[in-house]
């Protein structure tokens, strides 16, 4: 399997997971053959939203990867919002590890 579809299979699994927790969940489009990313600001995979709350998601497989770029968007554009979270989803060993930046 090739990391794109890889990726994308992982990105619907967390789709699947917030929508049965009760979110409202967008997920990015499938990236284009020639498109680097399709990823919400450059950062997110998914936007998830309740009354009064949003989740942004971006999603990974296997590691945590660079995140520096979404630390850096969070820090810019919500650091003073609590009704905004910012999380990396990890898909490791069948179990998903969260962080919140």
């Amino acid at each position: 399997m090739n990391s794109r579809k890889k990726g994308r299979e992982t990105e619907l699994r967390a789709k699947k997971d917030l929508e049965a927790e009760g979110w409202n969940v967008v997920l990015v489009d499938m990236p284009q053959k020639f498109k680097k990313s399709q990823d919400l600001f450059g950062c997110w995979d998914i936007i998830a939203c309740k009354p009064g709350i949003f989740k942004l998601v971006q999603v990974k497989t296997n590691q945590w990867g660079d995140i520096r770029e979404c630390k850096a968007f969070k820090e810019e554009y919500f650091f003073a919002h609590s009704f905004v979270t910012c999380e990396i989803w990890m898909w490791k060993n069948r179990k998903w590890s969260v962080r919140e930046l």
